[in-house]
C-alpha cells in the first residue's frame, strides 16, 4: 500500500485466485484514503536475480517505491520494472513478473 512516501506491505499468501473452485481464503480488510495506492504484483518481481545470486526482494520493491511516490502509477511501474532490469541484467529470470497499480481517486 503506498499512502504519500510511505510504503507498508500488506502481505498474503495462500492459493493464487481462480485455481480451485472451493478455497477460501483468509479476508484482509484496509482503510483507503483518497491518493492511496495498492501494488499487487507476483513474486517474480521480487525473486528476480542478479549476477551475485541475490533476490531483488521486497525491500527493493519498497525503495522503488519510495523514491518514485510521487510518480504517476504508470510512471511508477515503468521505474519498477526498470529498477528489475538493471539489477537482473544478464541473468535469466525463471519466474513471470506481473504488477498492476490501483489508486484511489479523489471524489470530485
Amino acid at each position: 500500500m503506498l499512502r504519500g512516501e510511505e510504503s507498508n506491505v500488506l502481505q498474503v499468501a495462500g492459493i493464487p485466485p481462480g485455481l480451485f473452485p472451493d478455497v477460501e481464503y483468509d479476508v484482509l480488510k484496509v482503510q483507503f484514503v483518497p491518493g492511496d495506492s495498492v501494488l499487487f504484483f507476483t513474486d517474480g518481481l521480487t525473486d528476480a536475480r542478479n549476477v551475485h545470486d541475490c533476490d531483488f526482494d521486497v525491500q527493493g520493491l519498497k525503495e522503488v517505491c519510495y523514491r518514485h511516490s510521487g510518480k504517476s502509477r504508470v510512471e511508477l511501474l515503468g521505474h519498477i520494472f526498470g529498477a528489475i532490469d538493471e539489477f537482473s541484467s544478464n541473468c535469466q529470470q525463471w519466474d513471470d513478473m506481473t504488477a498492476a497499480v490501483f489508486h484511489h481517486l479523489p471524489i470530485e
